[in-house]
């Protein structure tokens, strides 16, 4: 059953009630701190309803640097990594770096995957886990673990014993399989199975870590990329590590990742609504140069430069497809944009902009689904130095009429600082707003939303109805540092600390 307005508006009161800050959020989930976990709420409209997902977890709070995917991930101080995501099919999960495996009270194996148990009574794993075999690391407070070819299982303190998808309750020893950290690293082995093969052991027999399988080192990290079925993490001397495998891919340990240096961020950028083949991986370098590798191929992968170098270092890139063409956007430090690929011709005027600062890229919602396909964004919106906001959309599409509008509203807009939006799930019409954050901590917004039943290309001008009521209340806000709209609603953050929910709907 779909979950209504009102209920998921006091899902958003309930997660920011004793939140201490906002650590990531956008139009479809919110992330918050507190003080002895995180939480998360995400909202999915799937098979036609609309359901929200809550994540909740405690961990060192104090060595917490970023969270990831609403919090799946996060990035420790140290530069490591954690996961706590449930599904793991792909081994996109499997980012624990060895030195938690050193922490390990015990160790199973079989011939394709390894499981880990942490003291604080958590799991890790490693290896082959296409049908869920290593989806343990949402598991706490266990006591023991134990796996086979094609599950593994983990009891609690109660008695209680829980299994990854294939293990159905059967008969499991406790004892099969449990490996000391020596033994799991330095056994030999050939690439079909999960044993490494080392080349030499160090003093006592204890593999170096230049021995090491690659995936297995997620040390020293600045950042991490989650994909839906790989994640990629970027460490500080600038070189790449990853993690999972694309469904065409199933040999465990394949490379999709170039040998890159000197990276300063990266992203991952699917150009259309196929699986995988046109996906790709743009790294910006320290210098402001830009590296493009499509690790699985596709025809329209072919039409970008893999080393791309702009008159002006490159401070943010943008990329996807707009009106089924697809491009990047590459801003520079001059406030220039520069377009690579197909860009379709509403895409142009961004090569006529002058002293952009930032660029964002947002979607509206149709029928209570987001209007992109995969990570399409139909607005691309960018902050100038001088507050002022250029906007550009799709020109088809029965939203057209929509963004027309707002971009009207746009155009007055002054002394903004901070830029957000989207659309609102929850009314079942087609729906865009925008919200900007103003130098003095004040609220501009503007929006609204198209009769669902004007599937055409005229809509008229009356069909566009301003979402007065949220308008109006965002004018009320004051000392306002940080903004985000999420879920039809504003957060907004105060210069003490203190968040703010919006109580009015965006429509």
């Amino acid at each position: 059953m779909s979950k209504s307005y009102e209920t998921v508006t006091r899902e958003l009161e309930k997660l920011l009630s004793g939140a201490m800050e906002v650590l990531s959020g956008d139009m479809m989930h919110l992330a918050v701190r507190r003080a002895d976990r995180v939480s998360g709420l995400r909202y999915t409209p799937f098979g036609g309803n609309r359901e929200t997902t809550a994540a909740d977890y405690i961990q060192d709070m104090d060595a917490l640097e970023k969270v990831y995917d609403c919090g799946s991930m996060t990035l420790r101080k140290d530069g490591t990594a954690r996961a706590f995501g449930k599904d793991d099919v792909y081994g996109q999960l499997q980012i624990a770096d060895v030195s938690l495996w050193r922490q390990a009270v015990k160790i199973v194996r079989d011939r394709f995957k390894m499981i880990g148990l942490l003291p604080d009574g958590t799991a890790i794993a490693y290896g082959y886990g296409r049908y869920g075999q290593t989806s343990v690391f949402h598991w706490r407070g266990l006591k023991d673990i134990t796996c086979d070819d094609e599950w593994a299982a983990g009891k609690l303190a109660s008695g209680q014993v829980i299994g990854t998808p294939e293990w159905h309750e059967r008969p499991v020893d406790w004892d099969a399989g449990s490996v000391t950290f020596e033994d799991a690293f330095a056994r030999p082995g050939d690439r079909e199975s999960w044993s490494c093969t080392c080349r030499d052991n160090g003093p006592g027999g204890e593999p170096r870590p230049e021995d090491l399988p690659e995936d297995i080192r997620w040390s020293d990290l600045r950042q991490l990329v989650p994909g839906d079925h790989f994640t990629v993490g970027v460490r500080r001397d600038g070189t790449l590590v990853s993690t999972g495998r694309s469904i065409y891919i199933m040999s465990h340990g394949e490379r999709f990742v170039p040998d890159w240096r000197d990276i300063r961020s990266l992203q991952i950028i699917r150009l259309d609504r196929s699986f995988l083949e046109n996906t790709l991986l743009v790294g910006l370098t320290h210098d402001g140069q830009v590296r493009v590798c499509a690790p699985w191929g596709g025809d329209m992968a072919a039409q970008f430069p893999a080393h791309i170098r702009c008159p002006s270092p490159v401070v943010q890139v943008l990329g996807g497809s707009m009106d089924e063409r697809p491009y990047l956007a590459l801003l520079g430090l001059d406030g220039r944009v520069r377009l690579e690929g197909d860009p379709c011709p509403a895409l142009q005027e961004m090569t006529r902009w002058q002293g952009v600062r930032e660029l964002t890229a947002l979607s509206g919602m149709t029928q209570g689904w987001p209007e992109w396909e995969w990570e399409q964004k139909s607005v691309i919106l960018g902050l100038g130095f001088d507050g002022r906001v250029r906007a550009l959309g799709r020109q088809t599409g029965h939203m057209t009429e929509l963004y027309q509008h707002v971009f009207r509203e746009l155009d007055h807009w002054t002394d903004i600082v901070q830029l957000c939006g989207g659309g609102d799930p929850f009314p079942g019409y087609g729906s865009f707003a925008v919200a900007g954050l103003r130098k003095d901590g004040t609220v501009a917004f503007v929006g609204g939303h198209c009769d669902a039943a004007l599937w055409r290309e005229d809509i008229p001008a009356d069909a566009i109805i301003p979402e007065e009521r949220l308008r109006l209340e965002a004018a009320q806000w004051q000392d306002i540092r940080r903004l985000w709209y999420t879920m039809g609603h504003l957060v907004g953050q105060r210069a003490d600390g203190t968040l703010l929910l919006s109580r009015e709907k965006s429509y």
